[in-house]
């Protein structure tokens, strides 16, 4: 009694805002959506070359998030995810969640209740009056059910004209704090910090100025990117055909106010039956976890 009443004493004569009054206060918990990589009322960006599995793994995300299941040894809090794809036509997307939902089989009546859109070519973007109310009114249509978790993919796509004129800070960020307060949600962004052009008769990657200054404007108001690096990218197979990417590097930079750990990296391999990133162990990585902290 003695304690708290001194304390008191201590605020009212320091101020509740004072350096000393911060020192006293305990360690404030942190509501994490997935551990260490998304807290509740942040944005997460996976990041990644074109045709890595970005927007595989964002299903697969969704999934996992629904059911409180571990994503790449992450635990996920179980939650009602929303996903909007505009990179995608209906028919895609259904061969997409079949061929996915495949290693759910035994999970799939909380999996249903998910929503996923796939609208290629709709206006949902987030600096136009029109596609801003076209969101707001998607994101509302299931009063029962709100999203708890909301990923729009591709970024690109939700941005009306060039990335590199884009005024981040008053046309885009505003518009996914309105949607963080009125849904009481965390975002999911995708992003590929590079575009593919044509060179001498194929495609490759590269940085462009209106990505890279997308690069600038999405670390600085970004809580965490995940990137996904192309280790070995083969073209053709024995027999000719295109195929994905074998192994990958899943990389974790968390710059969030609120991590506590830096994450180790570590690899993956694309499987084809299951259609998602599984860890390659075999290769000498280890899975993510807390390797020191992000304080130190």
């Amino acid at each position: 009694m003695r304690s708290q009443e001194a304390k008191g004493l201590k605020s009212r004569r320091l101020g509740e805002d004072t350096v000393g009054i911060w020192l006293e206060k305990p360690p404030i918990s942190i509501d994490w959506d997935i551990d260490q990589i998304l807290a509740k009322g942040t944005t997460l960006i996976i990041a990644g070359n074109v045709g890595i599995g970005k927007s595989w793994e964002s299903v697969h995300l969704a999934f996992q998030l629904r059911l409180g299941r571990k994503w790449h040894g992450l635990q996920c809090r179980e939650l009602m995810p929303f996903y909007l794809s505009l990179e995608f036509t209906e028919n895609q997307m259904q061969k997409r969640i079949q061929k996915l939902a495949k290693s759910y089989s035994k999970d799939i009546y909380p999996l249903e209740e998910i929503r996923i859109v796939a609208d290629k070519g709709g206006n949902y973007k987030l600096n136009d009056d029109e596609g801003k109310k076209n969101l707001f009114n998607l994101l509302r249509q299931d009063k029962m059910r709100p999203p708890q978790v909301i990923i729009l993919d591709p970024l690109s796509l939700f941005i009306k004209g060039q990335l590199h004129k884009v005024d981040w800070n008053n046309e885009i960020e505003p518009v996914l704090n309105e949607i963080k307060a009125e849904f009481n949600c965390s975002i999911i962004l995708n992003h590929n910090f590079r575009k593919a052009t044509h060179i001498q008769g194929h495609s490759e990657d590269s940085f462009a100025p209106d990505r890279l200054k997308g690069v600038s404007d999405l670390i600085d108001r970004a809580d965490t990117i995940l990137m996904f690096v192309a280790e070995s990218q083969p073209r053709k197979d024995a027999e000719g055909k295109s195929v994905r990417i074998e192994v990958a590097k899943w990389l974790c930079a968390p710059k969030t106010r609120d991590a506590e750990w830096l994450l180790q990296p570590y690899r993956v391999i694309w499987d084809y039956d299951k259609a998602q990133f599984i860890p390659e162990n075999g290769l000498g990585w280890t899975e993510p976890g807390k390797s020191k902290r992000y304080t130190s």
